[in-house]
């Protein structure tokens, strides 16, 4: 719940989660995340009752949901409790942080919320 709250301080957020679709360690998979969008194909992982698709619906229904929301779901390969990461989900977390898609949100949410807007 505090993250449904924490963010209507923000324009534009990047989430970045694990997620397990079948597809090879380190999969990237970006989208725009929109209220009512269900992330369909993506086992939940989370071991909470209250995920972050969840969070992000309850912030939408709340009116604090940031303008622009990039999801950035990276295809997990092990999940043991103190698992490195794969040589394949470093470099999707590094790709991911510098993806245009994202970039370009990111910017034109600044853009829209003026100069002292946070990223």
């Amino acid at each position: 719940m505090e993250v449904a709250g924490s963010l209507a301080e923000f324009a534009a957020v990047l989430v970045f989660d694990a997620v397990v679709s079948g597809r090879a360690p380190g999969t990237i998979h970006v989208f725009e995340w929109l209220p009512g969008t269900r992330m369909a194909g993506f086992r939940n992982l989370s071991t909470h009752a209250f995920g972050i698709e969840q969070a992000l619906e309850l912030s939408a229904v709340l009116g604090v949901l940031p303008e622009c929301v990039r999801f950035a779901g990276i295809e997990g390969g092990s999940f043991g409790v103190g698992d490195p990461l794969s040589p394949g989900v470093e470099v999707a977390i590094r790709s991911v942080s510098t993806d245009r898609f994202v970039m370009r949100c990111l910017s034109r949410a600044s853009k829209r919320s003026g100069a002292g807007a946070q990223e």
